[in-house]
């Protein structure tokens, strides 16, 4: 099975967010609202991984990176997917 990461930020920060995460292998993405966070607008890096101490490892690292650069990290998340019908996942 897979994992997914999600590490949330404001969006104010998404052009380096974008800088920093792209380039280490993490997708990013925004989304105006968050069913937890609240209604305004947020900007994610999202990574899958099958292993998940690999994951949080890159999770920690990638954390790490944003806050030396100056971003507050606002949540971060990794889910275990058991059904995806996108990926493939549990079918």
């Amino acid at each position: 099975m897979t994992y997914e990461c999600h590490i949330t930020c404001n969006r104010d920060d998404h052009s380096i967010v974008q800088n920093v995460g792209e380039p280490a292998g993490w997708k990013f993405s925004k989304i105006d609202g968050d069913p937890l966070l609240g209604q305004k607008v947020f900007c994610y890096l999202t990574r899958h991984h099958r292993d998940f101490e690999a994951l949080k490892s890159l999770m920690q690292a990638m954390t790490s990176a944003l806050k030396i650069v100056g971003v507050e990290v606002v949540r971060e998340k990794i889910e275990h997917i058991i059904y995806d019908t996108k990926t493939g996942a549990g079918l």
